[in-house]
């Protein structure tokens, strides 16, 4: 089985945009990556108002390679299924064309399928078991210490008021 490197995953992004200039938009991201990526996702949805958002990420761990691949096949499925005015079926779960074009004329999807091209890099080049991005802000400039796990640095709970008092 072969995964999607980190160019084939942006071109795929791009080419999605391409494909569905009137369903999706590209996005690029603001910053380039510590190894100078550009990183991009997309924002499916038939609308250009400010509107509830489904936020769909995947590569956080640079050595779990198949998320990436899943989150590039279901936007292109969604792209596709709407436009041919399709329903989608995943396993036993079936979606109509109505509930798929429910869903792009009332949310926006972002998707973000690669939030760690370095790492990705890293681990289907050099060491399969990488998990972190490859900055080197706190290594000390020791190459076995660089790095940060995504995942540990997410906010909890984004402005919520749970337990607050």
């Amino acid at each position: 089985m072969s995964f999607l490197n980190v160019v084939e995953i942006e071109s795929a992004v791009i080419a999605l945009a391409r494909t569905y200039p009137d369903l999706c938009r590209l996005i690029t991201l603001p910053h380039l990556t510590v190894e100078g990526r550009q990183s991009h996702a997309l924002k499916i949805g038939r609308s250009d108002c400010p509107r509830s958002t489904v936020l769909i990420i995947s590569g956080t761990h640079a050595r779990e390679w198949g998320g990436p691949d899943i989150v590039v096949d279901f936007a292109a499925d969604l792209l596709e299924a709407y436009s041919l005015g399709t329903g989608l079926a995943y396993g036993g779960t079936s979606f109509t064309a109505s509930q798929v074009g429910a869903i792009l004329n009332g949310i926006d999807v972002i998707a973000f399928p690669d939030i760690n091209p370095d790492g990705r890099h890293h681990s289907q080049t050099v060491y399969p078991m990488w998990r972190k991005n490859r900055n080197p802000a706190s290594s000390g400039g020791v190459p076995t210490r660089i790095g940060i796990d995504i995942n540990r640095n997410y906010d909890f709970l984004w402005s919520s008021t749970i337990g607050q008092t």
